[in-house]
């Protein structure tokens, strides 16, 4: 399903950190991470690729800090924590790309 940037879908949300679903299509999603906002540490046990579509952020993978900007490409493995915060001046904007199941 794709969202008109009126219809986007929160799918986050702590203390003023909001995320927003702008697309969920079958194995991939466009996401936005509002200026100065964080997602918390978390894991899921899938692999995830991340597009930066546009704006710029940090990336903690297991406590590991890596800053990505428009363009740039992160693989990570499936039960592996990761946090992003947006360190920007604009929307960031992800496209998350869930690949293959932990088993």
């Amino acid at each position: 399903m794709i969202h008109p940037n009126s219809a986007k879908r929160e799918i986050f949300r702590q203390d003023e950190n909001v995320g927003w679903e702008l697309a969920c299509l079958a194995h991939h999603d466009v996401v936005e991470l509002q200026v100065k906002t964080a997602i918390a540490a978390h894991s899921v046990p899938l692999d995830m690729t991340f597009y930066v579509v546009s704006g710029s952020g940090l990336c903690e993978v297991e406590g590991n800090p890596t800053s990505l900007g428009t363009g740039d490409v992160l693989a990570v493995p499936p039960g592996v924590e990761r946090s992003w915060t947006n360190t920007g001046d604009a929307p960031l904007r992800l496209l998350a790309i869930r690949g293959h199941r932990q088993d």
